[in-house]
């Protein structure tokens, strides 16, 4: 699984681009990672519909992984088509290097999620004091 290995290895290189999304799941006591890509492509189209607006068609290419430490497998899928690759030597050497990564970040996801989910309300401003405050 060479072509995979390296695919992986390039999304790895280019982890820090906004359109890459690498995420973690504990599920049956196993770790799932995910790396999903949400790829748009403009067309050149440009058009006047009734209405008078111009518009321009878009299309858009999803590529997601799943690493898969229960059954030891990587699913890879682009759109609508699919394949799975059992390789357990590189599904560990994915998840453990997705792990170290996610671990680097944990403490400012943490804390964006906070701020996300108080952002609305006079807690978030209470929460942030009381941390001041101590």
């Amino acid at each position: 699984m060479n072509e995979l290995n390296e695919f992986l290895e390039f999304l790895y290189e280019n982890i820090d681009d906004s359109r890459i999304e690498v995420s973690k799941k504990m599920k049956y006591g196993f770790r799932f990672y995910s790396i999903s890509l949400h790829l748009e492509q403009k067309n050149d189209t440009n058009f006047e519909d009734s209405t008078g607006l111009v518009s321009m068609d878009s299309s858009y290419n999803n590529i997601n992984i799943l690493i898969d430490c229960r059954n030891n497998c990587i699913e890879f899928s682009v759109n609508m088509d699919d394949t799975v690759v059992e390789d357990t030597e590189l599904t560990k050497k994915w998840a453990d290097i997705l792990e170290n990564h996610l671990n680097t970040k944990i403490e400012n996801r943490v804390t964006e999620l906070i701020n996300n989910g108080l952002s609305k309300t006079d807690l978030l401003r209470d929460y942030k004091l009381k941390k001041i405050i101590k």
